[in-house]
């Protein structure tokens, strides 16, 4: 594969094993080559986070971080040449997550929302989210659930991903500080 980059290092192939991404250990360069042509499909040249692969494998989707905001990038590997979908969300992008079946990604935000995404169309419905920022977001084996870490009195927060709606919250660890700090 050819590199214009020094100092990459792979770590994520597509699920269909057409794809790998790399990038530089400062966060700041990744890129994502299709293996069999050998050539670069993806540049990102931003800090970004938690990039994944959705769509079975058709989409790199990313987070860059502008500034104290975001924007989550959706990049179409089969079409390299189109401008890659870019969504702006406010205040950090903490983690992306991808359902079992590659149809949605969920992202966590400082700013206590959990965005769905649909990797072909766009932005969903946000959830209602938490009062402080979400760190942490993962999808159920077999995608009908997703579950959103924070911490204080909305430490855990489990969603229907069907419904949209969230279905149980437990405090985190610091929920006494926050009661506390509420009188």
């Amino acid at each position: 594969l050819t590199n214009d980059v020094p100092g990459l290092v792979p770590f994520r192939f597509s699920e269909d094993g057409n794809y790998l991404a790399a990038g530089t250990r400062n966060w700041k360069t990744l890129r994502t080559w299709n293996v069999e042509a050998g050539h670069i499909v993806a540049s990102i040249d931003n800090y970004y986070a938690d990039p994944c692969f959705a769509a079975n494998g058709r989409v790199l989707v990313v987070v860059t971080h502008q500034r104290i905001d975001h924007e989550i990038g959706f990049y179409d590997l089969a079409h390299p040449d189109r401008v890659p979908r870019r969504l702006p969300g406010s205040l950090l992008a903490m983690a992306l997550a991808v359902s079992p079946d590659g149809g949605l990604v969920a992202s966590s935000t400082h700013s206590g929302s959990v965005r769905l995404f649909d990797p072909a169309r766009g932005e969903l419905e946000p959830l209602h989210g938490h009062l402080n920022g979400s760190q942490s977001i993962a999808f159920s084996p077999d995608g009908s659930r997703l579950i959103s870490v924070s911490g204080g009195r909305e430490g855990v927060k489990l969603w229907d991903v069907g419904t949209r709606q969230e279905l149980l919250t437990m405090p985190g660890i610091d929920a006494t500080t926050d009661t506390y700090a509420a009188r």
